[in-house]
């Protein structure tokens, strides 16, 4: 054992512990760097590639989806995107745990981890469904429910009314605030 007062044995046995944490964390990260996860539709159609930060890396569309519309393929795509998503994060997770497990920094990764997934579409979801209608029948059927069946907007039975007029600018004469002088002497 080295003596405790060897500023020297200090030294090199901190660049050691120094040279091991570098070297776990170059391992870390080369481990990292390869983690994806690919989700494919039921029909296999569809096929979405997400890298190790969740991005969408590559995205494959088979032929026959020119016959389905397009919110399902849009809402199809984006649920794949989610599930690929969800199993890199608990990858990335798992690749990490043996190196920063049970510290503050994994927590912080898991925390971070979890509130970038999206959430669980609820039961009944129909993706692009029930969406808000134009603003045309929007506003027909508000003055329908309001003026009992009218298909037009209300017409005003009188002269338009002007808003209020706004009072003038007082004159250079009224402004006594600075007198018009320069404040500078």
């Amino acid at each position: 054992m080295t003596e405790p007062n060897d500023p020297d044995a200090w030294q090199r046995n901190y660049e050691a512990k120094l040279a091991n944490i570098a070297e776990r964390n170059e391992r870390m990260i080369e481990e990292l760097e390869q983690v994806q996860a690919t989700e494919r539709s039921k029909d296999g159609q569809i096929s979405v590639t997400v890298n190790n930060q969740g991005a969408l890396a590559d995205l494959q569309l088979g032929n026959a989806l020119r016959q389905r519309e397009g919110s399902e393929v849009a809402g199809e795509v984006l649920r794949l995107v989610s599930a690929a998503q969800a199993k890199v994060a608990d990858a990335v997770r798992q690749g990490m745990e043996p190196y920063l497990g049970g510290t503050a920094a994994m927590d912080y990764v898991v925390d971070h981890l979890s509130a970038a997934q999206a959430p669980p579409e609820p039961q009944g979801f129909t993706p692009g469904g029930g969406g808000a209608p134009d603003a045309a029948s929007f506003l027909r059927t508000t003055w329908e429910n309001d003026e009992g069946g009218q298909d037009s907007p209300p017409q005003s039975s009188g002269p338009a009314q002007q808003p209020p007029q706004r009072p003038s600018r007082p004159t250079d004469d009224e402004d006594d605030d600075f007198g018009g002088g320069s404040i500078l002497r």
